[in-house]
């Protein structure tokens, strides 16, 4: 139920993503301005640069070029007056929306996507982030204990740094039953009456695919679908022929609910992540998920109740071992994670909370 504090008129907010890519923080900052236009608020997405990728989000982008280019800061700003806020959702949009908006009628809000203390590289470093951070009127971060190192790391009030988490749909994202399942494993050429572990992501080298085959190859009766593409794909295909491990490699996938139908379990080897998508996504399927200790997904997954979570730096067998442990209690875990994700990631819960910030910070309406 939405709470009475988002009721009433929402200030028009101007969302600004780093580039048209169709990547993690760029795919939640526009569905954040779906959700708050559902809601009758002006929300718009602008890309400070185009898309490098063949997915690319659908919205305007304000230059050709970088995205602290004079000629990016300078659209970006014009954009920014025709808004009652402007919300930096991750990476570059904070220089740029602290450049940009010097000594604007709009205020700023930064979208931190990760664990900011990570990405310290220097106290040169950090003391720059920190004058970016204070430039914003507010930021808004995933889970608490990010929360709490913007604060730190960057000495910002920790009355001005919020948390929202990432959301879905639990209508979209629901369990499949058997005969939905079959199906799904017969569209994807994947094996009937074997357990399926499912990978969802890019093949990149941070989220560490290898480790998943590895720990595949080690089990004994179960099978890894992998969803996703990358620069690795080819090095990670001649890894599990070379292992001889049952994986099926299906490339980017249009309807990835289709891919949760078929799996029984989803397990995530990532070495750094802010809040996983894909965490929430299996959790609203009612599949139990396996996962490396690193950023949100201890608060997404919970341990020994709706999935096992393991540390940031386990081997192949340690990740085995976790997925016969959710195989064999899936029955309690997979509701678990149902209620878990739809009680604490639905998007209308979400946007309410969006919302909350929106109003206390955005310019009065008239």
């Amino acid at each position: 139920m939405p709470h009475n504090s988002s009721q009433g008129p929402v200030p028009s907010t101007l969302i600004s993503i780093a580039s048209a890519s169709r990547r993690g923080a760029e795919t939640e900052g526009a569905a954040l301005a779906a959700s708050l236009r559902q809601r009758g608020a002006a929300a718009t997405v602008i890309a400070l640069s185009p898309a490098t990728t063949a997915e690319r989000i659908e919205c305007d982008h304000v230059s050709n070029g970088k995205a602290l280019a004079l000629d990016t800061l300078r659209q970006l700003r014009t954009h920014a007056t025709k808004a009652d806020l402007v919300l930096a959702y991750g990476s570059s949009t904070l220089p740029a929306c602290a450049i940009a908006l010097v000594k604007s009628q709009t205020p700023f809000i930064y979208r931190s996507i990760g664990t900011p203390g990570d990405w310290v590289r220097s106290r040169l470093h950090q003391e720059r982030t920190g004058l970016l951070y204070r430039r914003a009127v507010a930021a808004v971060a995933l889970w608490p204990a990010a929360a709490d190192s913007i604060s730190r790391s960057f000495r910002v009030d920790r009355d001005h740094v919020h948390v929202v988490p990432n959301s879905r749909d639990p209508e979209r994202f629901t369990p499949a039953d058997p005969e939905t399942q079959s199906l799904a494993r017969a569209r994807h050429g994947l094996p009937v009456g074997t357990p399926v572990i499912a990978y969802v992501g890019a093949l990149a080298p941070e989220k560490r695919v290898d480790l998943a085959i590895r720990a595949i190859a080690s089990l004994d009766g179960a099978h890894l679908v992998v969803a996703g593409d990358g620069p690795l794909r080819h090095e990670l295909e001649s890894l599990a022929t070379d292992l001889r491990a049952p994986v099926t490699f299906l490339g980017s996938v249009g309807d990835i609910t289709s891919v949760y139908a078929a799996a029984d379990a989803l397990l995530l080897t990532s070495s750094s992540e802010g809040m996983p998508g894909v965490l929430i996504e299996a959790g609203m399927c009612g599949l139990p998920c396996v996962a490396t200790d690193v950023g949100a997904a201890s608060t997404v997954v919970l341990h020994g109740e709706t999935g096992e979570v393991v540390r940031r730096d386990a081997e192949p067998k340690a990740l085995a071992d976790a997925l016969t442990t959710v195989l064999d209690r899936r029955e309690r875990y997979g509701p678990a994670a149902r209620l878990h994700t739809v009680n604490n990631y639905s998007s209308d819960r979400v946007v309410d909370l969006w919302i909350d910030v929106i109003k206390r910070y955005a310019r009065p309406l008239p």
